[in-house]
């Protein structure tokens, strides 16, 4: 009797385990290395396209592609292991992409780079926390590369609002370099921009799987196109294009028929010696042509908040402190002067001295018209997050002053007929702090910086980039006045107008108009948080009742084929 080979009698025995032979186990060991290693360039490559964009306007297309590719990774595997990996690049993005924190944080603790760098990392793994839940809780409502998109944009919604950060980053912030796709901040706020980073990257992805369907098939399939996922999206992104058009439209025609006025902005570090002399140089030579004049914060000295008027020499010494005591910011003003000091007085007990950070209207006989305190301050700058909890920590941020908070919003009113909306410094990162002024009546938004401690372009880039939005969301001219950079104009479309060069001194003159009335977003902040909110239940159950099925996109391309004789 002819014996039966080894497999077959196996079968016949009731052994049904697959038999593979030596050369496929070496086929298969070789795939999965390609596998990791395919992970591996995946991962920094999503790293890199989602960080550099951030730093460099012109890459802005990396972002898209970058964020598709975090989909597409999110959607490849699951697990634990999916999230280590999510956080792992998210914190590296984070790191690039605020690359210049350890040499702020070194500054702020008075110490070497090591030590900043150390303190930075616990910041950088938070934000990257951030980021990465919104990919992976994604994950969670549905595994379908074509959907991603949808839960991904209202899980990272749902965090922007209640995560909070050293710097109040959105996922989609690199899209401000591009203010005629974002409009809908008008309505949505600045998160708005992440709703767009994940619609585009959808598009991206439905445009590479309907373009693959095309090359497997050799045919061209309209209905393709017409999947749910991706008529969605078109509707969402023609939907955007019509508002972005119409409002653009709707707001040149605005300022056109609104009232300009003329207005300068000095751009001079007030922290070294001769540089008060310099502001006024430069302030005298247009004083003449313009109907306000502005000067960056910590140039108006620290004066005691009950002196009225700057023109007694004397009077104003006996009330004010050192650095700058005595100072008589611009004596004999042709016009109206705004600038940023200290006020400082005693609390109501007379137990301790109470110091804001103050900007401060002065007017042509130099008479104090108007003061509004800072409300919000920058952590680790001006205050310690958790320093009254933890003494250590904040013994660590050794502050040089301790500021307290203003509590009100204060338009300052001018006689040229603008009501500024005064930002000090960080604020103007901050949208509840814009959404204050405007309901105070504010028509014009201006700010007041020194950035002279961080030394990277970079850093003062993404100040401005962070601070951009808040033009579009109030719909108001927004005036940055900073000691060394960036001072610009920024028009109530979100468009820089005007700007002086980073790290230069001069003086910017130009024409801004004054609006009125309140945006959606200003009326109801939340509006955006609250359907996203009410949109994720719903996509839960759906998509978990439909029970989609993985990404099998790219798994299609770069699986094995396998031979049926060689596995059960």
């Amino acid at each position: 009797m002819t014996s039966l080979p080894s497999p077959c009698k196996k079968v016949l025995d009731g052994d049904s385990r697959p038999v593979i032979h030596h050369a496929n186990s070496f086929h298969l060991t070789n795939f999965t290395l390609s596998r990791i290693a395919f992970d591996a360039v995946l991962l920094v490559a999503t790293t890199f396209l989602t960080a550099l964009p951030w730093l460099w306007s012109f890459l802005l297309p990396c972002k898209i592609a970058g964020t598709a590719l975090a989909f597409y990774l999110i959607t490849r595997r699951g697990g634990l292991s999916s999230w280590w990996m999510t956080w792992g690049w998210c914190s590296f993005a984070i790191a690039i992409a605020f690359h210049w924190s350890p040499a702020a944080m070194a500054y702020s603790l008075a110490s070497e780079y090591w030590i900043g760098f150390i303190v930075s990392i616990p910041l950088m793994l938070w934000d990257g926390m951030r980021m990465a839940m919104g990919y992976w809780l994604a994950a969670k409502v549905t595994s379908d590369l074509r959907w991603i998109w949808l839960p991904s944009a209202c899980v990272t919604i749902l965090l922007e609002s209640v995560m909070p950060g050293v710097f109040p980053w959105k996922s989609g912030l690199p899209f401000l370099h591009a203010p005629w796709l974002i409009q809908g901040v008008d309505i949505f706020g600045p998160s708005w921009t992440t709703v767009i980073d994940c619609l585009l990257a959808g598009a991206f992805i439905a445009l590479f799987h309907f373009s693959y369907d095309i090359h497997k098939s050799r045919v061209w399939r309209t209905p393709r196109l017409l999947r749910p996922s991706s008529v969605l999206l078109i509707a969402a992104l023609a939907c955007n294009a019509v508002y972005c058009t119409y409002s653009w439209t709707y707001w040149d025609r605005a300022i056109a028929n609104a009232p300009p006025i003329r207005i300068a902005m000095v751009q001079v570090d007030p922290g070294y010696q001769g540089s008060l002399g310099e502001m006024q140089g430069f302030t005298n030579g247009i004083a003449h042509g313009v109907s306000l004049v502005c000067w960056p914060e910590s140039s108006g000295g620290t004066l005691e908040k009950s002196l009225a008027y700057l023109s007694d020499n004397e009077l104003t010494f006996r009330n004010s402190q050192e650095p700058l005591r005595g100072i008589r910011p611009w004596p004999n003003p042709k016009c109206e002067l705004l600038l940023g000091g200290k006020n400082f007085y005693k609390s109501e007990d007379g137990s301790k001295e109470v110091l804001h950070v103050t900007a401060m209207l002065i007017d042509e006989s130099e008479r104090i018209t108007g003061r509004n305190n800072k409300r919000q301050l920058m952590p680790f700058g001006e205050y310690v997050p958790f320093g009254n909890w933890i003494p250590a920590l904040d013994q660590l941020f050794d502050m040089q002053d301790i500021i307290e908070p203003g509590t009100e919003a204060e338009v300052l009113t001018s006689r040229s007929g603008a009501k500024l909306g005064t930002f000090l410094c960080y604020e103007d990162m901050i949208p509840s702090v814009a959404r204050e002024l405007v309901h105070g009546g504010a028509n014009l938004l201006v700010s007041l910086i020194n950035g002279s401690a961080f030394e990277s372009p970079f850093t003062l880039e993404q100040h401005r980039l962070l601070a951009q939005s808040r033009a579009i969301e109030t719909r108001r001219y927004f005036v940055r006045c900073a000691a060394t950079g960036e001072t610009c104009i920024i028009s109530p479309q979100g468009v820089v107008t005007e700007r002086i060069p980073l790290n230069t001194k001069g003086v910017l003159v130009g024409d801004v108009v004054l609006l009125e009335g309140l945006t959606i977003h200003s009326q109801y902040p939340f509006l955006l948080v609250v359907l996203a909110g009410a949109c994720l239940p719903y996509l839960f159950v759906v998509f978990r009742s439909t029970n989609p099925a993985r990404n099998q996109l790219i798994d299609e391309v770069t699986q094995p084929e396998t031979d049926s004789t060689e596995f059960s």
